[in-house]
């Protein structure tokens, strides 16, 4: 028997630090595109063919994908928390609540290299 998939919804929370007040919008909304087209349940994931049934969301995945945007100094910080509770069965796919205005909440500072900070 074939049924629908389940979807798992989650909701991302990433802080991100720009190198100026110029570059912040443009991080914000490319941060944005990004992380929406990852998170798609049939079109984003790892490989971009659709997120694999039963794989959550790491932190690791996010933040290799925000690497390396332009104007980015650095993630200041990253969560992810399920919005239903318990884990991701194997059958289940993640998702993020387009309907939810904080299922996906990207904030950008500002702030220059400080004298021996590094980048990333």
């Amino acid at each position: 028997e074939v049924s629908a998939p389940r979807y798992v919804k989650i909701a991302i929370t990433v802080e991100l630090r720009a190198r100026s007040a110029e570059l912040a919008v443009g991080l914000k909304i490319e941060a944005d595109r990004r992380l929406a087209a990852f998170l798609d349940p049939l079109d984003g994931g790892p490989a971009g063919g659709g997120w694999p049934f039963g794989r959550p969301v790491f932190a690791s995945d996010l933040a290799r994908l925000l690497h390396e945007l332009p104007g980015l100094v650095e993630i200041t910080a990253l969560s992810i928390t399920p919005r239903d509770g318990g884990g991701l069965p194997p059958d289940a796919l993640i998702c993020v609540d387009p309907d939810d205005d904080e299922a996906l909440d990207v904030r950008v500072t500002v702030g220059a290299v400080e004298p021996g900070e590094s980048t990333p």
